[in-house]
Formats: C-alpha cells, sequence, structure tokens
C-alpha cells in the first residue's frame, strides 16, 4: 500500500513542514516506494547534510539521491554521489566505525553498481558488525537485483534468526517486561 502511506505522510508534512522528522521519513518512504517526486524530498536533505540519514535506509541521503538520479538517466550525477559516498563509508570504517551503516552503505552502493560479490562481502560486513534488519533489507531498492540469489535469503534468515533469540533471550531474562510472568 505504498500510494496510501505515501499519501498520509504527505499529509503530516503538509500540516508542519518543519517538521524534521516528518521530512525525513517523507523523504525515506519515497525513495523505498520510489515515488515519482522523490527527489524534491530528497535533495534539500543532501544540501543540508548529505551524509545524513534517515530511520531506515543505511544509505545516506547523499547515495540515495544517487540511485533517484539514476533511475532518470542522470548517471555521471549519481556515479559521482556514490564515488563520494564509498569514500566516505571507507574511510570510516577504516578509521574503526564500529557502526555497520558505512558498510551497509558500501553493500547498497556496489548492488546498485551490479557488482554483487562486492555488495554480499559488504553487507556480511555489516551483519557482523550488529546489523541485522531483515524488514529493511527486504524492502531496500538498493538490493531489488539481489533479492532473488540464495545468498540474500540465507543471510536474511539468518537475521531472523538471530532476532528471534534475541527475542527469546529478552524474554527469559524478563518474563515481567513481556507478560509471561
Amino acid at each position: 500500500r505504498d500510494s496510501a502511506a505515501m499519501a498520509r505522510a504527505r499529509q503530516v508534512l503538509e500540516r508542519n513542514p518543519r517538521d524534521q522528522e516528518a521530512r525525513y521519513f517523507v523523504a525515506e518512504l519515497a525513495t523505498i516506494t520510489d515515488a515519482p517526486d522523490a527527489v524534491t524530498f530528497i535533495e534539500p536533505l543532501v544540501q543540508e547534510a548529505p551524509d545524513g540519514r534517515g530511520d531506515f535506509l543505511a544509505a545516506s541521503y547523499r547515495t540515495q539521491l544517487g540511485r533517484l538520479l539514476a533511475k532518470r538517466g542522470e548517471n555521471a550525477k549519481a556515479d559521482s554521489l556514490w564515488t563520494a559516498s564509498a569514500a566516505l563509508a571507507r574511510q570510516q570504517l577504516a578509521a574503526g566505525n564500529e557502526n555497520p551503516a558505512p558498510a551497509v552503505e558500501l553493500a547498497a552502493i556496489s548492488a546498485i553498481r551490479g557488482d554483487s560479490a562486492a555488495a554480499f562481502a559488504s553487507l556480511e560486513q555489516g551483519y557482523q558488525m550488529g546489523w541485522k534488519d531483515p524488514r529493511i533489507l527486504a524492502i531496500d531498492p538498493f538490493f531489488s537485483t539481489l533479492r532473488q540469489s540464495r545468498h540474500f535469503q540465507q543471510l536474511l534468515a539468518r537475521m531472523k534468526s538471530d532476532i528471534e533469540a534475541m527475542r527469546r533471550n529478552a524474554t527469559a531474562a524478563h518474563p515481567q517486561l513481556f507478560g509471561v510472568a
């Protein structure tokens, strides 16, 4: 129900155009749903904070804009944005950044550029660093070309299994919080 979600998100933003959370949410939702006007939501965020990220996609706003521009045939601009984002992600990882977002962003850039081996290597690195969000991975438009592969499906299954184990452990450790006691 992409169009219904976008319609509601637009209404929230129209009511309060200065609401930063709404701006981030609409921009990411527009990217995820491939809304025809997604560029209009992402471009201002790229100007404000090109390396900023919303709550869902690991890819920075600059990388998201690159994907949208590539879809419009603006490949040189897209490639320039991806090159800058990849350089920053590599720099962050080399500096010891333990956040998995740079690794996942490298995976997204590799996937969109058609380098599935590099994409899977970076996805695995992000997973090993703690990135375990199968719901977003399953809908992230950057990884659409990888979804049918066995490796991708195995990664999703591992993430889901890890999350289920975390739920079981949390419930066992704190039954009162989960209504089990």
